[in-house]
């Protein structure tokens, strides 16, 4: 089946599906990886917009706070995290699915326009066309991509949707190797959120942070993803490496391990 697809795709596509593959085998952190393939999905796409989600620690489904976006208006991203997200019928409806579907394939878009997330949500942002792959091992899910077009734009094509296909497993794999190597999720024995209260006197936020930088982000990153300002994870992490007794970044992710 893929080399029937590749067979069909043009030249400009195979080079963007190798252009993806390599960026993806590359070894990158967990935040590098998700903002170049995101970005590098927008312009092979031609994408409006681009979000990169991770799981949640259990991999039992997607973390909706955990995002990184290009082309997507910031001013939704808390909509979207507080409520919006447990109606998106994407997430609701294609976990049994095909890892790579576009709206006709969740339900039928005459229904899609009616749906009070696409008409209070996606319409004000000029989103109509829409394709997810979902990156998921066996019963884990590892993560999801979503892919934007305007109604200027055109749907995603039957093309588009076998070079998503190609590209899902290399993108799948990296970021399930990245996980495994760097301990981002717990899985085993690599984290257990008591055992660091109990130890350091952690907090709940204190433990949140320490994850997203071993994770790779900034604070302004930071900031972002668990609504607060940069200064109050600043001050939060002189407060983690007073506790703990580490004085850099890095050290907190040795510390993890």
């Amino acid at each position: 089946m893929v080399n029937k697809e590749i067979g069909a795709l043009a030249t400009e596509d195979l080079q963007d599906i190798f252009n993806i593959i390599h960026i993806a085998n590359c070894q990158l952190s967990l935040s590098e990886m998700r903002v170049i393939i995101t970005r590098c999905l927008k312009r092979a796409f031609k994408a409006d917009g681009v979000a990169f989600f991770l799981s949640n620690r259990e991999f039992k489904s997607i973390d909706n706070a955990n995002m990184v976006s290009v082309g997507v208006d910031p001013r939704y991203l808390d909509k979207w995290g507080r409520y919006y997200c447990h109606l998106d019928p994407f997430q609701q409806e294609a976990r049994s699915r095909d890892t790579v579907c576009k709206v006709d394939d969740i339900l039928p878009y005459r229904r899609w326009v009616n749906l009070p997330i696409y008409k209070e949500f996606y319409r004000p942002q000029n989103i109509h066309y829409k394709l997810s792959i979902y990156l998921r091992t066996n019963d884990r899910a590892l993560g999801l991509i979503a892919m934007f077009r305007s109604k200027d734009n055109q749907d995603f094509s039957n093309g588009e949707m076998a070079k998503a296909r190609i590209i899902e497993p290399h993108v799948t794999t990296a970021l399930a190797n990245i996980i495994r190597f760097s301990g981002i999720h717990e899985g085993g024995n690599l984290f257990r959120e008591e055992t660091w209260s109990a130890k350091y006197q952690l907090t709940k936020r204190e433990i949140d942070i320490i994850m997203c930088v071993c994770q790779g982000f900034t604070n302004n990153e930071i900031g972002e993803k668990l609504y607060i300002s940069r200064f109050t994870v600043e001050t939060h992490l002189k407060n983690i490496f007073n506790k703990t007794g580490v004085k850099h970044r890095a050290g907190l992710a040795s510390l993890l391990q």
